[in-house]
């Protein structure tokens, strides 16, 4: 997982955020449900300005790991 997280950040680091955004959705089609990916999609989303998508996800995230403290940043911010 450390290698994904690294690709993530070098890709939003250089704001390129389709690609991470595809980055993260071919590895949630191996693990839909990995809660690491879905709030990265999320974060992703916020910064497309996609925040009624990003939101979604995150609903998702609060009723499978309501403790999950990435999400409840990602949460505040869009908040």
């Amino acid at each position: 997982m450390k290698s994904l997280d690294v690709v993530i950040d070098i890709l939003s680091d250089l704001d390129r955020w389709d690609e991470a955004l595809e980055f993260v959705n071919e590895h949630l089609a191996k693990s839909p449900k990995n809660p690491k990916l879905l709030n990265e999609k999320s974060k992703i989303l916020l910064k497309q300005g996609k925040s009624r998508e990003a939101l979604k996800i995150m609903e998702v995230l609060d009723q499978e790991a309501p403790n999950n403290i990435d999400r409840i940043n990602s949460m505040a911010q869009l908040y």
